[in-house]
């Protein structure tokens, strides 16, 4: 069975219904991160997993709302995996080294949190009693730089990705299109409507696609120019042709509130099915020939 749950629909403001991005995609038992927003691993146990359920994460780009739980969902799937499950494969554009080596490295912001759990008696105990044994392994991530060239493949699935347009220079973003023998799933991060993204989109089941807000108010504020609203991103999933769109990176006011005013201006484009996210909601997705309900 292959599933999307969202741990993490909203924006950089902090509300009770959603905060920051994160999604998981469970393709058969194989469980990928997209993006570690804000409190995504104390999502990711509300949605009945733990964070050694995960094999790979990857990040669109570097913003907070989109990487500010990376410390703690890698070091707590470390702690708890007590060195019985492989390292955490992690991807991004630039600068996902930097921001792995200022975290975790030697020097790291939390290199003295991981020189205590490997050598203070205590957690040596809870170490022992998870399983693992002495002396214990230093936590690891495989670590990949990607370029909009980059291919990932793996058992079951692969991972086509290009540039989008959103915080250039001072942050590289990635989409990524996700694909099986059966189905597509692409996830566009943060970004304005842009040619590269339509072509990854192509003919695609699914799209979950950042929306910000109702495209006349992006357009009164000129953050149409960084931003995709919910006019715009109706017309690229219809440019696009994909089957459906889920509008997600959206503010409380039209993912909770108002959702209907999201997916009536998104239809006024798209004929397809429109889905708001909301945090803890699971989608399936489908194979080919199959209702994506």
């Amino acid at each position: 069975m292959k599933l999307l749950h969202v741990l993490g629909a909203g924006t950089p403001k902090a509300t009770p219904n959603r905060f920051g991005s994160g999604y998981l995609l469970d393709l058969d038992g194989d469980r990928i991160l997209i993006d570690c927003g804000p409190a995504v691993t104390q999502k990711l146990a509300r949605a009945g997993f733990a964070p050694g359920d995960v094999s790979s994460l990857f990040f669109t780009h570097h913003h907070f709302d989109h990487n500010a739980d990376y410390a703690a969902f890698a070091i707590s799937r470390w702690d708890q995996g007590a060195d019985l499950i492989p390292d955490l494969r992690v991807f991004g554009p630039w600068p996902t080294s930097e921001v792995t080596e200022r975290l975790f490295g030697p020097d790291g912001a939390f290199a003295f949190d991981l020189a205590a759990r490997l050598n203070q008696p205590p957690s040596q105990i809870v170490h022992v009693q998870r399983g693992g044994t002495l002396p214990r392994r230093p936590m690891s991530l495989d670590v990949k730089v990607l370029d909009p060239h980059s291919t990932v493949e793996t058992r079951g699935w692969g991972v086509r990705m290009d540039v989008v347009e959103h915080a250039q220079p001072y942050l590289e973003s990635l989409a990524y299109r996700f694909e099986w023998p059966s189905g597509s799933i692409v996830f566009s991060g943060d970004t304005r409507p842009c040619r590269s993204l339509v072509d990854l989109a192509a003919g695609a089941d699914t799209l979950v696609m950042f929306c910000w807000d109702e495209q006349s108010k992006l357009e009164s504020l000129g953050l149409d120019r960084w931003h995709t609203g919910t006019e715009s991103a109706g017309r690229l999933a219809a440019e696009a042709g994909v089957r459906r769109l889920i509008l997600t990176h959206i503010n409380d006011r039209l993912g909770t509130v108002h959702p209907e005013v999201a997916i009536e201006q998104a239809r006024m484009h798209f004929s397809g099915e429109v889905i708001v996210a909301s945090e803890l909601m699971t989608v399936g997705l489908a194979d080919h020939g199959q209702d994506l309900r």
